[in-house]
């Protein structure tokens, strides 16, 4: 788990590039984009027509159009609803998966898979992922993912749920955290995989300097061109996911997602702090914390010791830390982090992985190139299965 420093902006050689909750080191060189060509001009004429013309009856005045929603709609309990909620798997138990920012549900379809008959999974899009609108404005910092929590303790309640698990990665991991504060005593058990209570390094900003920190980043990435953009989030997959087929899917995924929900929610890890409620997390719960490939868990003892200072007053959270993973550790480590939650689920003890790295094939140095297909349209372009969203197609299941 590396140590970060938001004191890059993305708008300097070698920067910090950050999407997501626990995002690693990514140089990005902006380019400025290029300078309008100054178009010639052309006139039109019309045909000179003699005689006068035919008297013609006015068309009736037609209604303005109704402008297309900007934002998500708020419910009468003033919760915006989650959009989607993917409901897999047979198994006994119930399993509440949250993604991480940027992510539909899709992004947890191998870890389903792989456990459709040990748990019933209902993995949820968040507002403003998978071809939603994005909640309200915020009045407060953290109401995004205040309003989150909510809609998903909401859909479990009014689904008849019964004692799920919680399992959230990175923005979700956070989510996760949230709703085990809430709710201890109606739940199983919480799942971290590689999130924190508070965004790690900056631990000791007061409110107001992190408040302003977090409106600089997200100002820096809105200033990035639509290409630079989308570059950006197939090279962050690229180094959250060790596998590149794996990873360029994930790429997809981030690249054509809204970029106002992306910064929305990410604005907001970077600003919230819930260390100081996490005594009142009652439910066991078990954090997997992802350590980059080539950094033993007994090398790296600034980033365990940040980390598990994080989780201190958590007494009922035990980390784990995973050697050789990337951001995506249910991605990386698949074997070790399926066991790890279900040994943790049956009461048995949870160690620290030390597997090898991944086995990947050689990757080829810079992003992929951007196929035309996936590249979002132009608002009003004609869109199939987003009519609430024009021009941002959802990203679907991975082939």
């Amino acid at each position: 788990m590396p140590v970060y420093d938001l004191a890059m902006t993305p708008t300097s050689p070698g920067s910090l590039i950050l999407i997501g909750l626990l995002t690693l080191p990514v140089a990005a060189q902006i380019v400025p984009p290029p300078q309008p060509t100054p178009l010639s001009t052309a006139t039109a004429f019309s045909s000179i027509v003699e005689s006068p013309p035919a008297a013609v009856t006015p068309p009736a005045a037609e209604a303005p159009a109704t402008p297309a929603p900007t934002f998500a709609a708020t419910r009468d309990d003033g919760i915006v609803p989650l959009p989607h909620v993917e409901k897999r798997g047979t198994g006994p138990i119930a399993m509440v998966m949250i993604p991480a920012a940027g992510c539909d549900w899709s992004c947890f379809d191998t870890f389903v898979e792989r456990n459709k008959e040990r748990y019933t999974h209902y993995v949820v899009n968040l507002p403003g992922f998978g071809g939603s609108l994005p909640p309200p404005s915020r009045k407060v910092p953290g109401e995004w993912i205040d309003n989150a929590a909510k809609a998903v303790w909401a859909y479990i309640v009014e689904n008849k749920v019964e004692k799920p698990v919680i399992v959230g990665h990175s923005l979700g991991g956070h989510i996760a955290l949230k709703i085990g504060l809430a709710h201890s005593d109606e739940l199983r058990a919480v799942v971290v995989l590689d999130g924190v209570p508070a965004f790690p390094g900056k631990e000791g900003e007061t409110q107001v300097e992190r408040v302003a920190r977090a409106g600089a980043v997200r100002q820096s990435l809105e200033n990035l061109t639509d290409d630079q953009w989308d570059a950006m989030q197939l090279r962050n997959a690229s180094t959250w996911i060790a596998h590149p087929s794996r990873a360029s899917v994930v790429g997809e995924m981030l690249m054509l997602h809204p970029r106002v929900s992306t910064l929305g929610y990410l604005e907001e890890l970077l600003v919230v702090d819930i260390r100081h409620d996490l005594p009142k997390l009652k439910v066991k719960t078990l954090v997997i914390a992802a350590l980059a490939p080539g950094l033993p868990a007994e090398k790296a003892p600034a980033s365990k010791n940040q980390l598990t200072d994080l989780f201190a007053k958590a007494t009922t959270a035990k980390v784990v830390f995973f050697d050789n993973s990337r951001h995506f550790v249910h991605e990386d480590q698949p074997a070790a982090v399926d066991a790890a939650i279900e040994n943790f689920l049956k009461g048995e003890e949870v160690g620290d992985f030390h597997g090898p790295a991944p086995v990947v094939p050689a990757r080829v140095k810079g992003p992929p190139p951007i196929p035309p297909v996936l590249k979002p349209g132009e608002p009003g372009d004609p869109v199939g299965g987003s009519p609430a969203l024009p021009g941002v197609p959802p990203a679907g299941p991975p082939k």
